[in-house]
């Protein structure tokens, strides 16, 4: 009776759910007098079929909340789409074919990636060896001078003054991303990543006006508010 009862409450305001309900349950035409009676046939048998509602996966129930809560939905922004990691350098060596180039052996946790990269002029190898940097992981790969590069390391410049993204207190692998902000699952082309505006304000690298973090610590760099994170 309970479920018939049910049926005549939401009538007013969900007609179609109330009139299957007492379709399978072989009543028909229920009103507010029939509240509390027993309308149903002794030895009737409800009727089979599919549920009313379907099971609410946890993004729907995610999205009802924020609804509910009045959270604006998440909009995608340029940096969403980038995928950021902290790598550890483990090797380090001079291309063949490019004196200005290195060629870059990273260990990202669960995986080693290869990355060349145009830093000579303003680090040995030496220095760069043991450093947890940060790099997109989901660039194209490119070839440069017969050496593929799996991923870019990012580095802020200031006139002749250059200095490399770093997370010392993260581990090889972790994500480094901005409060809010989703991970790229898909692989990009360099002009993608040319749409994210990076800033240096205070020794932090902003993005979005929030400052790039790993889930340990806040980036930070030493260097001019005026410099560039490319």
């Amino acid at each position: 009776m309970s479920a018939k009862d049910l049926s005549i409450l939401i009538q007013p305001f969900m007609p179609d759910i109330s009139k299957e309900i007492q379709h399978k349950l072989q009543v028909k035409n229920q009103t507010w007098n029939d509240l509390g009676k027993l309308s149903i046939k002794p030895g009737a048998k409800i009727i089979q079929g599919k549920p009313l509602f379907e099971k609410m996966t946890d993004d729907q129930v995610i999205k009802l909340h924020d609804k509910f809560a009045g959270n604006k939905p998440h909009e995608e922004t340029p940096f969403d789409k980038l995928n950021l990691k902290v790598a550890e350098v483990i090797d380090v060596k001079q291309h063949p074919d490019a004196n200005k180039l290195y060629i870059m052996q990273l260990n990202l946790g669960k995986e080693k990636r290869q990355i060349v990269s145009g830093i000579k002029e303003w680090f040995t190898i030496n220095e760069l060896e043991g450093k947890k940097i940060v790099i997109v992981t989901n660039l194209e790969p490119v070839n440069l001078r017969g050496e593929k590069s799996n991923g870019m390391l990012l580095a802020a410049q200031f006139e002749k003054d250059l200095k490399l993204l770093e997370a010392p207190n993260s581990k090889p692998g972790d994500s480094v991303f901005i409060e809010g902000s989703k991970q790229g699952k898909k692989v990009i082309p360099f002009n993608e990543f040319k749409k994210v505006k990076f800033k240096i304000r205070s020794k932090e690298i902003i993005v979005n006006e929030k400052p790039l973090k790993s889930k340990t610590e806040v980036l930070k760099i030493n260097i001019s508010d005026d410099a560039k994170v490319s």
